[in-house]
């Protein structure tokens, strides 16, 4: 029996005009706050307890210069967000708590190194590098990451690490040999990984320690007779990365637990939904209390909490439009379901609402308990609470134990 439920609250707020938000550019803050880029450049931060917003803004520059406004946000800390600007073409930090952007960043965007000055007038070239954007964030050493894809004979991925204050970037390239990489964390201080998003015999990937940085990327191939398409990879324990696939052979969504000096895999089969089912999407794996939430298409789309732990299905539940997204919060305490569209019509003369739903993730058994701590029940006219009418809180633990084990 599952262990922990999803807990959903919906949310709504009008905003002054009507536009869409793209897939990716929402973000979850603590405290429930939720930051939200529209397709016209205007930005909310939105308060999801106290249901208000907190602030707005727009995006600086010509939003409608390139393919995209910004590319990558990714939550910096507690009150900053980081970007590709597209129309500014360099990385910048917003707060969004007051609206001013911190001067301190220095990288452009795409870098000079993946398209030098005397292209950057080649329209074509400069839509095709900013597309190919992905930042990460490393929260404990505050470090941006920025992946690009270069063109070269052999399409290179370069890698440039910047940290506050400082003009100076360190940078590593990776050779593709004509495979497509994805990138991802080993962990939040000084190591990131890409890695091949289609592997046959052996699972290839790449990482870089950056307190080594000079040193480069490291390539590892490890495992045999693995065939399988992965879409998700990121730390798990002391050298070893977890990733998510589709395997080609048994059919079932798999995690392959990958300790790199040792050059082994564990595999665990995601099973609990059946031969038919597909890994979509890994929303997030937390590599602390070894829980993953993944999104799988079988006969309907289910989110699933997977413990990596022990090896089981923590909680799946359906949910009604699988063509939604999902964020997890930048603590992991919770996280949001909403309609992110590519494009759609914007009009700023006439009032929209916004809608998300936020989930929090919670222990059946606490759950239990607080709902008799609360209820109430009459008896001979006199309500009395759920706990009163036991007459003893024991009685109430072994029936929260007797459902939630």
């Amino acid at each position: 029996m599952a262990s922990h439920v999803f807990y959903s609250t919906v949310k709504r707020f009008n905003t002054p005009f009507t536009s869409y938000i793209e897939g990716g550019l929402l973000l979850a803050l603590k405290n429930y706050h939720l930051w939200i880029l529209y397709g016209n450049g205007q930005w909310f931060l939105f308060d999801g307890v106290k249901n208000s917003v907190v602030n707005s803004g727009k995006i600086k520059g010509d939003i409608n210069k390139y393919s995209h406004i910004i590319k990558s946000p990714q939550i910096l800390n507690d009150k900053l967000i980081a970007f590709a600007n597209c129309g500014q073409t360099k990385l910048q930090v917003l707060d969004p708590y007051s609206g001013d952007l911190d001067e301190d960043w220095h990288l452009d965007t795409p870098t000079l190194e993946c398209v030098p000055q005397n292209e950057r007038n080649n329209e074509s070239k400069m839509i095709d590098a900013i597309n190919d954007i992905n930042i990460l964030v490393l929260q404990k050493s505050q470090k941006i990451c920025v992946c690009e894809r270069r063109e070269t004979n052999t399409a290179d991925y370069l890698v440039s690490v910047v940290e506050k204050g400082k003009k100076d970037k360190i940078q590593a390239v990776l050779s593709s040999q004509q495979k497509n990489y994805l990138f991802g964390k080993v962990n939040e201080e000084d190591k990131v990984v890409l890695y091949s998003d289609y592997n046959s015999g052996e699972i290839n990937f790449a990482i870089w320690d950056l307190s080594k940085h000079q040193d480069g990327f490291t390539t590892y191939n490890v495992g045999k007779n693995i065939s399988t398409t992965i879409i998700y990879a990121g730390g798990w324990d002391k050298d070893t990365i977890c990733l998510f696939g589709n395997s080609d052979s048994s059919g079932i969504p798999e995690m392959y637990l990958a300790n790199y000096p040792e050059k082994n895999v564990e595999t665990q089969y995601l099973d609990y939904l059946g031969e038919d089912a597909l890994l979509a999407d890994v929303i997030f794996a937390d590599s602390k209390r070894k829980k993953v939430l993944c999104i799988e298409q079988g006969e309907e789309p289910i989110l699933a909490l997977y413990d990596g732990k022990q090896k089981k299905l923590d909680f799946k539940m359906n949910y009604e439009d699988p063509t939604n997204t999902f964020e997890v919060s930048v603590d992991k305490k919770y996280f949001v379901e909403y309609e992110g569209m590519m494009a759609g019509d914007t009009e700023e003369e006439k009032q929209g609402t916004t809608e998300v739903k936020i989930y929090s993730l919670v222990n059946k058994k606490m759950f239990l308990l607080y709902l008799m701590k609360k209820a109430v029940v009459t008896i001979q006219n006199e309500k009395k609470s759920l706990l009163g009418y036991y007459g003893h809180p024991y009685v109430a633990q072994q029936i929260a134990d007797m459902f939630s084990t």
